[in-house]
């Protein structure tokens, strides 16, 4: 299993080595299952990047917020939004954010309504059960579950995606991706303690008639921290969360 403690002291800034990815992938599938009509479908998903770069902005305290809900058929639905908070020191402030202004469908990034989105959220509280601890059941949700995940866009999403891409040739087709993980976390931040639902960022690329994904488990230099490596320093933020802070050399959401 992957734990907060040992990304915070292994990685700076959320990157994740393969090994790590694929445990905290492992251990989604596990852990998380939904309780609808149909099995639920976690594979990863495509977000266009430049759709998504259309829709936030390159400076310091540039916040990327992730939504959790579930469509009809089980399948994950994420809605995204950005704001820019308040830098102080290490922490950067935000109001509390309740709903995305955009969702993911079919590869492509689309406004989405109050509406539209509650229902998604809704079916995600309703369906979704989580093995939190090591003997313990699936659950469902309860007040302490989180509703949305928090990374920094410019410093880890954007910088992740950057850094990979200009390791390839011009010409070179890549994708940003999204997929279900699962870290082990305390209870120090308001959330429930052992393992919750969260993201991993990456890219992949097409050589040919296949894809690749960027990641490895080499130990490279600070300034490359990225390269070869997912971003997740993530988990569904408690309730009600409204400061995103630096500990370590590494990030958390509180």
């Amino acid at each position: 299993s992957i734990d907060q403690e040992s990304i915070e002291k292994d990685w700076k800034d959320g990157a994740m080595l393969k090994e790590d990815f694929d445990t905290a992938k492992k251990d989604f599938r596990e852990r998380v299952l939904a309780c609808g009509a149909y099995r639920m479908q976690f594979g990863p998903q495509v977000i266009p990047y430049s759709k998504l770069k259309e829709i936030t902005e390159d400076v310091e305290g540039s916040l990327l917020f992730t939504f959790f809900g579930l469509d009809e058929h089980s399948k994950m639905a994420y809605g995204f939004r950005h704001h820019v908070g308040e830098v102080d020191g290490n922490a950067v402030y935000f109001p509390y954010q309740t709903e995305p202004t955009h969702l993911l469908k079919n590869n492509k990034l689309t406004p989405v309504t109050s509406d539209e989105w509650t229902k998604l959220a809704q079916r995600y509280k309703n369906e979704i059960k989580i093995k939190c601890g090591e003997t313990s059941d699936y659950e469902y949700l309860n007040d302490n579950a989180g509703r949305m995940v928090i990374l920094q866009w410019k410093n880890e999403v954007k910088a992740m995606y950057e850094m990979n891409r200009k390791l390839l040739n011009e010409g070179v087709a890549t994708d940003l991706m999204i997929e279900n993980v699962s870290i082990e976390h305390p209870a120090d931040d308001g959330g429930n303690p052992g393992y919750r639902h969260g993201v991993a960022f990456y890219v992949r690329y097409k050589k040919g008639d296949k894809y690749y994904s960027m990641l490895d488990d080499g130990d490279y230099a600070t300034i490359y921290r990225y390269k070869h490596k997912a971003i997740d320093y993530g988990h569904l933020s408690p309730p009600h969360c409204c400061k995103f802070e630096r500990k370590k050399s590494s990030t958390e959401e509180t």
